[in-house]
């Protein structure tokens, strides 16, 4: 039974703003409320001042004005973020990724390939069988629009040609300016897909190589690629990066200078000049007088007195003393220690409001939510800021949870981190749960993501700080037929509903998905003098496209006791697209007692929301009262028995 305040919207995107951290239970979802401050709008329906009890879980959101966030991302709507590629409505995730395709490293160029793997073990797990017995039908590669005109490429599978028909560009129907590049009937499937090579070369065309043909709306450098099974149920998804483009080659060295010509040899020093001839020898000199005759020697002298003894030498004078040894240098004062590091660690999450369960999609998600975080992080790698940490075993999904944790090189690199980090909240959202931004997506109505610290890093300077980004539902069409009735304050008091929640059960050749009837719980006193109060439920209409009707091969109302009644087909008037369930004339006790369930069984490889005449695929269903004065209508999506949302 769901309690629903009466006068509220589905439509209306909450924010809600707790000033202080809490230790939140399921329980004290009310008590949080009614404690807001009076200043902060909250919407009841979709109130985010809600979290899951999980133990030590502190969820910390600080005022903000995240109202005017979501008036501006309607309004303007920024990048898409990472698309729901391969833009079906198959299993795409994880547990139905029995196949893979990676990309093997050293190629570039026009020719690339991908070796096709075959992942049997899974099949062992019961939660995985849902795509265990499939084949691969079809190869298909996130492409580039712009890149279609003149763009021409053969394929091989292990070396042999396949036919040109079979390799071409799709663009899928549900894709708003979407393609993909197809090679199409393979024919493999179990343990022979293993070691399989599948080979794209590019013949023609501005885009020749992996790098080019990249969707741009992506805002990634990655590739992504999906195995299609023939009936389209399966198409497990990979990614990963292009090759690098080859280092260019480092310019020649330039040649040696040419040695120098040797220097010419001196010229040889003239022959002597000959020697100016000898002098005539001199005339001989005239002989001497003869000399005069000796006069007689003188007596000796006395001999002298002897003389004294030398004096003794003087003692040598004594050495200088040496100078002292010069005093050493005073040691180098250490370098300037480094800043310290920054340990971070991020929660992202979804609360619940108060009408919905807690929704475990990161059980269903991790795959994307870690590919998009990785990217999100990466650019503070690249510039240094983050030194460890923030890769993917690095990231921890756990049901509605998914964190990330790493060091930064210092605090101030950290917190210009963390700051940016919460700037871009709006885009971290769509892209970590791996849906467009600027689109209501109906499984996460009235649920908010939201981003905190981990528990124990509330004080870390490079941890973002808490903020949220409310989750918007679809914008109702104009439907049902009668104007009269549509739009009116008193559905609010009408007391059923067609439940959010449509249950599929893919089959081999068939899918039944079955939707709730829900009594809308009012208070009687706030109802009194309402008109739609107390009437029974007459008719539930369903806006699907009468034009696809023939997919429809079965309508059944089932009741909790095991009883099941069969009903035919029975449509609006022309051009209202409306599938018609009539006759029923249930009261609230009917409908408390046998909860019913109505149950459309379609053609296996077309969903539920491939026949939504809505354009976002959104499931709307209307209840009547019998007189058609009453006419609340619901947006719905599918989840598969084990509560998974799909065909997102």
């Amino acid at each position: 039974m769901i309690n629903r305040q009466a006068g509220a919207r589905t439509h209306l995107a909450p924010v809600v703003i707790l000033e202080t951290s809490l230790h939140v239970a399921t329980s004290e979802r009310a008590e949080i409320l009614a404690s807001l401050p009076s200043q902060v709008r909250v919407c009841t329906r979709s109130a985010i001042a809600q979290a899951k009890s999980i133990s030590s879980m502190k969820v910390a959101v600080v005022a903000a004005a995240l109202a005017a966030l979501v008036a501006v991302a309607a309004a303007q709507p920024p990048p898409p973020g990472f698309a729901r590629f391969p833009y079906g409505s198959c299993s795409k995730s994880s547990p139905y990724r029995t196949y893979e395709a990676t990309f093997p490293q050293g190629q570039s160029g026009n020719v690339f390939c991908w070796t096709l793997q075959y992942q049997g073990g899974r099949c062992s797990d019961p939660g995985f069988q849902a795509c265990c017995q499939n084949d691969v039908h079809k190869f298909s590669l996130a492409f580039e629009p712009s890149c279609a005109p003149g763009f021409k490429a053969s394929a091989t599978l292990d070396g042999k040609a396949i036919a040109a028909n079979n390799v071409v560009l799709e663009t899928p129907p549900n894709a708003d300016k979407r393609m993909t590049l197809a090679v199409k009937n393979l024919g493999l499937a179990g343990p022979e897909v293993e070691g399989r090579q599948v080979c794209i070369t590019v013949q023609a065309g501005n885009c020749r190589t992996l790098a080019s043909i990249l969707p741009v709306f992506d805002q990634s450098p990655l590739w992504q690629n999906s195995l299609w099974s023939d009936d389209h149920a399966c198409c497990g998804v990979s990614r990963g990066s292009p090759p690098s483009p080859p280092p260019s080659p480092n310019p020649p060295s330039p040649p040696p200078p040419s040695p120098k010509p040797p220097s010419p040899r001196p010229p040889s020093p003239p022959p002597p000049s000959p020697a100016p001839p000898s002098p005539p020898p001199p005339s001989p000199a005239p002989s001497p007088p003869p000399p005069s005759p000796v006069p007689p020697s003188p007596p000796p002298p006395s001999p002298a007195p002897p003389s004294p003894p030398p004096p003794s030498p003087k003692p040598p004078s004594p050495a200088p003393p040496s100078p002292p040894p010069p005093s050493p240098k005073p040691p180098s004062p250490p370098p300037p220690s480094p800043p310290p590091t920054c340990d971070f660690c991020v929660d992202y999450f979804l609360f619940p409001g108060l009408t919905r369960p807690e929704l475990p999609w990161f059980d269903y998600y991790c795959d994307e939510a870690v590919f998009n975080l990785l990217e999100i992080y990466q650019p503070f790698k690249d510039d240094g800021t983050i030194i460890s940490g923030a890769g993917e075993a690095d990231i921890i999904c756990k049901g509605t949870n998914v964190t990330v944790c790493g060091v930064t090189k210092n605090e101030e690199a950290g917190r210009i981190m963390a700051q940016s980090l919460r700037e871009d909240s709006l885009f971290q959202a769509a892209a970590i749960l791996g849906i467009d931004t600027g689109r209501c997506y109906p499984a996460l109505s009235g649920y908010t993501f939201i981003t905190t610290p981990a528990p124990g890093y509330d004080n870390s300077p490079c941890t973002p700080q808490p903020s949220a980004v409310p989750m918007c539902g679809p914008a109702p069409p104009s439907w049902p037929e009668y104007p009269s009735c549509r739009g009116k304050s008193a559905n609010d008091y009408f007391q059923f509903l067609v439940g959010t929640r449509y249950t599929v059960a893919y089959g081999d050749k068939t899918s039944e998905y079955c939707v709730p009837i829900e009594i809308n719980d009012i208070n009687a006193q706030d109802a009194r003098g309402q008109t739609c109060y107390g009437k029974n439920l007459n008719k539930v209409q369903f806006y699907l496209d009468y034009s696809r009707r023939y997919q429809i091969t079965g309508i059944a109302i089932k009741y909790n006791n095991g009883s099941t009644f069969t009903r035919s087909q029975s449509w609006g008037p022309v051009g209202s697209n409306s599938l018609k369930i009539t006759s029923l004339d249930w009261s609230v006790s009917d409908v408390a007692r046998l909860e019913p369930q109505i149950c459309l069984t379609i053609k296996s490889g077309t969903t539920l929301t491939d026949l939504s005449m809505d354009k976002t695929k959104t499931l709307w269903a209307a209840t009547f009262s019998a007189d058609h004065y009453c006419c609340p209508i619901q947006a719905g999506s599918p989840f598969t028995t084990d509560g998974v949302p799909v065909e997102l």
